[in-house]
């Protein structure tokens, strides 16, 4: 809900403390990477999409996701198309 209000911050915020009342939780791992992702933390939107993957390794899209944001942390342009 708070990311369809834009309060990036406090759904990020949320999703944090989701993953630790329920650690094990692929859905928590996946909203706080796509929070982090909304607020440009791609270092922790990959840290995030690690976690869900070592919980869940067939998540989907997860895989896809997170070569995305390894391309953003590693702040390559040709890796996402672009030039």
């Amino acid at each position: 809900v708070l990311l369809e209000t834009n309060d990036i911050l406090a759904a990020v915020r949320e999703a944090k403390r989701a993953t630790e009342l329920a650690p094990y939780q692929p859905d928590s791992w996946y909203y706080l990477a796509f929070g982090q992702h909304k607020a440009g933390d791609h270092a922790g939107e990959l840290a995030a999409l690690d976690k869900l993957l070592q919980i869940s390794p067939n998540y989907p899209r997860a895989r896809e996701l997170r070569k995305v944001a390894a391309c953003e942390v590693s702040g390559r342009k040709d890796c996402l198309g672009r030039r």
